[in-house]
């Protein structure tokens, strides 16, 4: 399970000695310089033990949510891909951030990967329908308190906020994408499943009798 694995490694990484820890951070200008893997492996470094509890813990419990709706290795594709983008797109964006640790931004994209799979795979007013709406309404109401804070009020805005915010707004919205990526390849396979098997031609391929499946027979017992 990819969020428990990744839970477990930060742990392990919490435990190095700090200049090992410091190869793995965010590092603007070592990034720039080469060291292409802190673009994956910011994820796992945190500044604070209670940052690493909440932020770890959260992933860990989001990864077991996801083993129910999404294959462990499409997951781990999928988290290779968006990891590096991510911390690309803040290196990009972001000038001024030249040093991170922590991984929101994978929490955010896990919460919304869960929070849409909830909304989707389920009935309306089911349990499940309902948590899925939940989340979504967590999750826009932190950004939109966080933006609202950012561009509207007129107290002095600190980086930690404006980061938080850049942190969010990409995680979320990798975290769509990312679903959307997954649920049009298992609706395709699903709806390739359905069809009837065909040759080379395009024909029909006729179904064996003894390979036939029967619907379920309704058996019920009379009173004699």
């Amino acid at each position: 399970m990819p969020g428990l694995l990744l839970a477990i490694a930060s742990w392990g990484v919490w435990y190095l000695s700090p200049d090992r820890i410091e190869l793995l951070a965010y590092n603007r200008q070592a990034i720039l310089g080469g060291e292409w893997w802190r673009l994956w492996s910011v994820y796992l470094t945190y500044s604070s033990q209670l940052q690493l509890m909440i932020e770890a813990s959260a992933i860990a419990l989001l990864g077991l949510m996801l083993h129910f709706y999404v294959r462990s290795w499409h997951l781990i594709l999928g988290l290779l891909f968006a990891m590096p983008a991510m911390s690309w797109l803040l290196l990009t964006l972001e000038p001024s951030l030249v040093y991170y640790r922590g991984g929101a931004s994978l929490v955010a994209l896990m919460w919304m990967l869960v929070t849409w799979f909830l909304i989707v795979e389920y009935k309306r007013l089911s349990f499940h329908y309902l948590l899925g709406q939940l989340l979504l309404l967590i999750a826009m109401a932190k950004v939109g308190f966080e933006s609202w804070l950012l561009f509207f009020s007129h107290r002095p805005v600190s980086e930690g906020l404006r980061m938080a915010w850049e942190l969010d707004v990409c995680g979320l919205l990798f975290g769509v994408a990312l679903f959307n990526a997954f649920h049009q390849v298992y609706k395709g396979r699903l709806e390739q499943r359905k069809r009837p098997p065909v040759d080379q031609y395009g024909r029909p391929v006729p179904v064996p009798l003894n390979q036939y499946q029967l619907p379920p027979a309704n058996h019920q017992q009379k009173r004699r």
